[in-house]
């Protein structure tokens, strides 16, 4: 893995909660939130379990932009009636995750 961070991870986690909506094929959409954020990835709390290797897409509802995701693990509730699922970016939108991360990351360098 090239340019792998110090915990094996591509590229830096930061803690941020982003409103996104995810839905998979012919689903209906659910609101859900990021707990964590990367540029390949996140792990988020949705109202309901997708099942590992699942594609889904996934809308920034701040920028509007939407990216297609591949669930890479699937955990259980954090909260009542909120999962934990790490989700990866199919595709590289480095702005996807909008200007806190962006900030957040020159903060951490």
């Amino acid at each position: 893995m090239a340019n792998a961070g110090v915990d094996g991870r591509r590229s830096l986690r930061i803690a941020l909660k982003v409103p996104i909506a995810v839905w998979g094929d012919g689903g209906a959409a659910v609101r859900a939130h990021t707990v964590v954020v990367n540029r390949h990835g996140a792990l988020i709390l949705a109202p309901r379990r997708f099942d590992a290797e699942t594609f889904l897409k996934v809308l920034n509802q701040e920028s509007g932009q939407t990216v297609l995701c591949r669930v890479a693990w699937c955990g259980g509730q954090d909260l009542p009636g909120l999962y934990k699922i790490g989700i990866e970016i199919l595709a590289a939108v480095p702005s996807f995750w909008g200007e806190q991360h962006a900030l957040a990351l020159r903060g951490a360098r």
